[in-house]
Parts: C-alpha cells; sequence; structure tokens
C-alpha cells in the first residue's frame, strides 16, 4: 500500500507515526499526533509506549519518528482524533435514529485502546436516550405522543417526504439493540426491546423509504431486517411474558 499523510492531523510537532489502513481507498494513512495525548486517554498507548525498546531490536521509524502500525480503519481514527484534540466538536444529538451507527467505530476504538473516559461518554448518550425507569418511560412515553401530535398537526402531513419524520427525532430500537449487545450496555435492552415489541413489522424502515405510502407518518419504523434470529427469539418470548402477565 502506498502511504499518505493525513491533510489535518499530520501535525508538525507530533513526536509520533500510527498507520491505519483506509477502508475505502488502497492505501495506509499516517497521522502524526502526540504521545501525551494518546497515553493521557489509553491506558493501551501508555503502557505500550512506556516500555522501553529491547537494544537488540531496532524501532521502526517513519521521518525520523517512531511508527505504529495499526489494524484499523483510519476512517474511523480520524473521527477518534476529532475527539481527541477537539473535544467541543464531539456534538452527540439526542434521540438521532442513526446515533448506534454514527458511534459505532469510535466505540469500538475507545474500548479496544481503553479509552474509558470516550467510551463512558457515548454510554451516557446511548442510555439517555432510552428510559431505564418508570418514571423515566412515563416522561418518553409523552415525548413520543407530543411529537406524533405536533406531526399530526403540521401543514406538511399531505407531503410525502413528511410520512418518516417521526423516526427521525425518535431511537431506533433495532440499531440500539444490536449496539448494547456489541459494546456492553445491557440497561437499554429491556426499554430498546419493549419500544420494538410494540412496532408492527410491516412498519419497516426500510420499506417505508422505497415506499412512501407503506406507512402512516406518525408511526415509528424500526429495522426490521437487521434484527438477528435469536434477536426475534428474545423479542417474541418477551411478547408472550408480557401477553400472560395481562391476563392474569
Amino acid at each position: 500500500h502506498s502511504k499518505e499523510h493525513h491533510p489535518l492531523y499530520w501535525i508538525d510537532d507530533g513526536n509520533i507515526v500510527l498507520s491505519v489502513p483506509s477502508s475505502t481507498r488502497s492505501c495506509d494513512v499516517l497521522f502524526c499526533v502526540h504521545k501525551s495525548t494518546l497515553t493521557r486517554h489509553s491506558s493501551v498507548f501508555a503502557d505500550m509506549l512506556s516500555l522501553p525498546v529491547p537494544p537488540s531490536t531496532e524501532a521502526e521509524l517513519y521521518e525520523s519518528l517512531p511508527l505504529v502500525d495499526l489494524h484499523d480503519s483510519s476512517e474511523e481514527w480520524e473521527k477518534l482524533l476529532g475527539v481527541l484534540y477537539d473535544p467541543m466538536s464531539f456534538k452527540l444529538e439526542r434521540h438521532n435514529p442513526d446515533t448506534p451507527f454514527l458511534l459505532d467505530g469510535i466505540m469500538s476504538l475507545a474500548t479496544k485502546y481503553q479509552m474509558s473516559s470516550i467510551r463512558d461518554r457515548i454510554v451516557q448518550h446511548i442510555e439517555a436516550d432510552w428510559p431505564l425507569t418508570l418514571e423515566e418511560w412515563d416522561r418518553f412515553e409523552e415525548e413520543i405522543d407530543r411529537k406524533r401530535n405536533f406531526l399530526r398537526s403540521s401543514p406538511d402531513v399531505s407531503d410525502a417526504s413528511a410520512r418518516t419524520s417521526l423516526d427521525q427525532i425518535l431511537p431506533e430500537p433495532v440499531s440500539a439493540i444490536q449496539f448494547a449487545k456489541r459494546h456492553s450496555v445491557p440497561r437499554i435492552l429491556p426499554a430498546a426491546f419493549y419500544h420494538l415489541s410494540r412496532m408492527a413489522k410491516a412498519d419497516d424502515w426500510d420499506a417505508v423509504r422505497s415506499d412512501a405510502q407503506l406507512h402512516n407518518y406518525s408511526d415509528p419504523t424500526a429495522r426490521w431486517k437487521l434484527l438477528t434470529l435469536e434477536e426475534h427469539k428474545v423479542l417474541d418470548r418477551g411478547i408472550r411474558i408480557m401477553m400472560s402477565s395481562a391476563e392474569e
């Protein structure tokens, strides 16, 4: 692979080079950054960079700087370095249905390199999107009703493009469930599964976007096609338990 300097994170006074393959191009992207930034946030880098290089080993260098090859994605490292160097730019939108996709790569890197402050911030944001108590659930329901009533009274309801409006201001349960399982954020699972249990399988995220006439704009949709067989079983079991309890 050819090597390219990153246009933003090749920092003139950096003292370590990270070489990371691009997931979209056939090249390795080089980031010249500060050891102190990496070690302050990552216990993995703190441990790795504190180890002395054995005399018999010749350290790999790039332009006279230590070179570290990483087997990740340069696109995700670009996002991560943005968080490390400019924390205020890391703005997380509440109830964005795409949040699990937007944060998946950064969360993977934060976990892998033990960047606890970044991981904790992401977990707090994900958990804030989902009610964790009955009181929070009541507020969540009230918020959904307010948003639904607003959309029903909107003058744009006849516009097909407005039919998925509710989806843009609510968290999406299937992607949230998979994010929670992949990244060990179990506290949101009960709420996400319960929210999903109240949706019709006909209200599919992809189907609605291919044919807006299939869907009532004021009903949320879910990414049903992403749900695994095991997750389907968990959902069905939960629905049976709720129905059984309601009959008692």
